[in-house]
């Protein structure tokens, strides 16, 4: 191993305050529709309407995710780390490396800041699927293109995909 790239492994979770805000959401889409035929009453579907607005900030604050180990990736292997253990996948004994860019912790989009979680890396070893969901920050981005360029030069297989192309022909990331 001369190189190598350190990611926190994330599961994503639904807090019992996420499931209500959602029941809630859903409530009131229902309760502005019904107002909204109700001629007398159509005045009245602003404050469910109003309210209606508050839940994406609400949800802004909720963490979507939580730490569930580590993942190593190096220019020889992949290592997972759980709480059951740590699994070691040498490179040349897996195939179909699938690594999928979502976004990177902190990414602006037009109405929120990404959590970075929307990031896995999946391969087949011995038949088997594994999959590893990762938290991915800014820094992580120049690091895995050398990574990337690596592989390329010992002539590892792998796939890029984006949220942007998801055709697979990307070979770096960008920000």
């Amino acid at each position: 191993m001369t190189y190598y790239v350190l990611f926190t492994r994330v599961e994503y979770i639904i807090t019992r305050l996420t499931k209500m805000l959602r029941v809630f959401a859903i409530v009131e889409v229902l309760v502005i529709i019904v107002l909204l035929f109700i001629p007398f009453l159509r005045v009245y579907a602003v404050i469910p309407g109003g309210l209606l607005l508050i839940i994406p900030i609400i949800g802004a604050f909720i963490k979507s995710y939580k730490e569930a180990g580590q993942c190593l990736l190096t220019d020889d292997d992949i290592t997972i780390t759980t709480l059951e253990g740590t699994c070691k996948y040498q490179l040349t004994a897996i195939d179909n490396i699938l690594f999928f860019y979502g976004s990177y912790y902190g990414q602006n989009y037009a109405r929120s800041v990404s959590e970075g979680v929307d990031n896995y890396i999946s391969f087949s070893h011995h038949g088997e699927r594994v999959k590893a969901t990762l938290l991915l920050l800014p820094e992580h981005i120049p690091a895995m293109n050398r990574l990337f360029a690596l592989w390329q030069q010992k002539e590892i297989d792998y796939m890029l995909k984006t949220i942007d192309d998801g055709s697979g022909k990307s070979r770096y990331l960008t920000k």
